[in-house]
This record gives structure tokens, sequence and C-alpha cells, in this order.
């Protein structure tokens, strides 16, 4: 995750109305979430562990096992 992910590409998205922005950490194996709020801005984020399910918001029924992402074993 990058300085450029989380202000230019965060606030282009959030400018654009991209309704859902998903940023994958690899290194410290986490997942943070910001979601476009009515008013048009993005919410704090929500931050999601290796052993967690990320439902998709912007893509009803749909979830990412983050294990399987970081290719770790689900406890």
């Amino acid at each position: 995750m990058s300085l450029k992910d989380l202000r230019e590409k965060k606030n282009l998205y959030e400018k654009c109305g991209v309704k859902e922005y998903i940023i994958i950490n690899p290194i410290e194996e986490y997942v943070e979430r910001f979601l476009l709020s009515e008013e048009g801005a993005y919410s704090r984020g929500e931050v999601f562990g290796t052993q967690e399910a990320l439902p998709l918001k912007s893509l009803e029924g749909i979830e990412i096992y983050l294990w399987d992402v970081f290719e770790g074993a689900r406890t």
C-alpha cells in the first residue's frame, strides 16, 4: 500500500463516485475498504485480516475469503 493509493487514487475514485475502494496490503497481510456515503465521501476505512471474509457491498452476495488471497491456512 502506498501513499499514492491512500491519497491520489482514493481522492480520484471518491470524486468519480466509485462506491467501494479496496486496498490490499500484501506485506502486512490486511485489506482496507472504503465505502462511498450518500454525501459522496468515503467512510473511514474498515480493516479486514487474513482470517476474515470480505463481503463486497458493490456486488451483493459476493465474499472474498482473505485466507485464500493471502494463501494462509484458515484457523
